[in-house]
């Protein structure tokens, strides 16, 4: 495996640790552990690509395990780390098997193995992305999150304020059209990366470059970990190994690629009138040689004559194809919203505000509807503000319990909740009774499988059906 594969792994997981989440003293000590595996994974390829590959696995495992443990017990809600745990299995996986044989003849099945499971995997991303956006809110509402993203653009660019009105006003019948190419274009990166194309990075570029720099720092780099396969073996031969290998390859423009990197992301940050922080300069200098890299490398004519095609046959597939099932089934079936590829999709699944336009409503309701609240026996001022808008708040199993760690033996304690779930009635007269919560568990029949700090739903829908963009 060339290390431009390896080393994109790793800046996409390293920029997923540079996200606030981390700044957070419960995730904190897991940003040290990633950066600690990162690291060693960069000096045992550095070394030598083949030594250590039973090492180099065991890293990649303790890297999808963390993300694992984050997810289950951090409330991470995001879609990028369940993609990094699978990401990283692939990779733990590959080098597993490498070490099991040492034989050279066996490297490129097992490299075709995991590049084909990457290709799926980042391909089923764009796909479910895309899927789920097909729903009334994201197409034919004001609310619509492509909306908010053009708004947010413009803001961040200093662009004419005119565009959003346009982009608001531009509609075919009554899909808005910002929100149709928002769309076609996450299903045109999902045939793409399909089709090992390098047109997947060049149009990946302008898709994240504006959200990397405005409300997705890290999303883009992710994925680009899984963008960077779409790069042929023989289009990442350096010159100086051209005297090594018979066949013809690509001569890299190296200054011209640093010239246009310098030029063109220093004219986009004096577009912002902002200036940039190390750290999203360097986001902005991958994603411009990336795709300088991917237009001049469509020159190179092996790209066409070792066309290979995805192996869906491998055993390793069996991982993406998991995450792209969860993407379609769950958040369907009220088993779980996040991680699914539905982020910024307006996608609603409560009965009461179903909206996709492909899959039909649910027949059980997975969130809770509070019909009173009561903090501390105090009817009026900020409580009984703070008590309103809960009422008017989709819950879930999840937000119960980090509503009794965060308030409980405040002054907020004792907290009353009466409200249904599944048809069914409940009350609490104090939540931060202890074993209260367990209590109601069992009067409502969760089941034990429910880890309290699973964050399966959203946890900032209201009851308004047609609400401003949320994550």
């Amino acid at each position: 495996m060339h290390s431009f594969y390896y080393y994109m792994g790793l800046i996409g997981y390293g920029m997923h640790l540079s996200l606030p989440d981390y700044d957070h003293t419960s995730w904190l000590a897991w940003r040290w552990i990633g950066l600690f595996c990162l690291l060693c994974l960069f000096l045992f390829q550095k070394a030598n690509p083949f030594d250590f590959m039973k090492l180099k696995g065991f890293f990649w495992l303790i890297l999808a395990l963390m993300k694992i443990y984050t997810l289950l017990a951090l409330r991470d809600v995001l879609t990028q780390s369940f993609f990094l745990v699978c990401y990283c299995l692939l990779f733990a996986i590959y080098h597993f098997q490498r070490a099991s044989h040492d034989n050279q003849k066996f490297e490129h099945h097992h490299f075709h193995a995991l590049r084909s499971s990457v290709l799926t995997l980042t391909a089923s991303v764009y796909f479910l992305a895309a899927l789920h956006k097909i729903n009334q809110g994201f197409l034919l509402t004001d609310q619509s999150c492509a909306l908010h993203g053009v708004g947010v653009v413009v803001d961040y660019f200093s662009m004419p304020e005119a565009i959003n009105f346009f982009a608001k006003d531009l509609m075919i019948g009554p899909i808005k059209v910002v929100a149709l190419v928002v769309v076609l274009w996450e299903l045109a990166l999902a045939y793409f990366v399909l089709r090992q194309h390098l047109i997947a990075v060049m149009i990946a570029v302008p898709f994240h470059l504006p959200l990397t720099l405005t409300i997705a720092p890290a999303f883009g780099l992710v994925m680009f970990s899984g963008l960077a396969f779409c790069f042929k073996t023989e289009q990442l031969i350096f010159k100086k190994e051209q005297e090594k290998t018979p066949e013809k390859t690509l001569e890299k423009p190296y200054k011209l690629l640093l010239y246009f990197v310098l030029i063109a992301s220093t004219f986009i940050f004096v577009c912002s009138r902002k200036w940039p922080d190390l750290l999203a300069y360097l986001k902005v200098c991958i994603y411009l040689s990336a795709m300088f890299l991917a237009f001049y490398s469509l020159k190179t004519p092996q790209v066409y004559a070792s066309h290979t095609r995805i192996d869906l046959k491998s055993k390793s597939q069996i991982i993406p194809i998991f995450f792209l099932l969860h993407g379609l089934i769950f958040p369907y079936l009220g088993i779980e919203m996040q991680h699914s590829g539905a982020m910024l999709s307006n996608l609603r699944i409560d009965p009461p505000c179903h909206n996709s336009l492909i899959f039909p409503k649910l027949t059980v309701d997975p969130y809770f509807y509070l019909d009173e609240v009561r903090f501390a026996q105090i009817q009026t001022g900020e409580p009984a503000q703070r008590a309103k808008i809960m009422q008017n708040t989709l819950w879930n199993w999840t937000a119960f319990h980090t509503m009794r760690t965060n308030w409980c033996g405040s002054d907020l304690d004792p907290i009353f909740l009466r409200g249904k779930y599944q048809g069914q009635n409940f009350e609490m007269q104090n939540l931060c009774e202890s074993g209260g919560l367990e209590r109601l568990g069992n009067q409502l029949q969760i089941g034990k499988w429910e880890l309290p700090q699973w964050q399966r739903f959203q946890k900032n829908l209201t009851k308004n059906c047609h609400e401003a963009c949320v994550h």
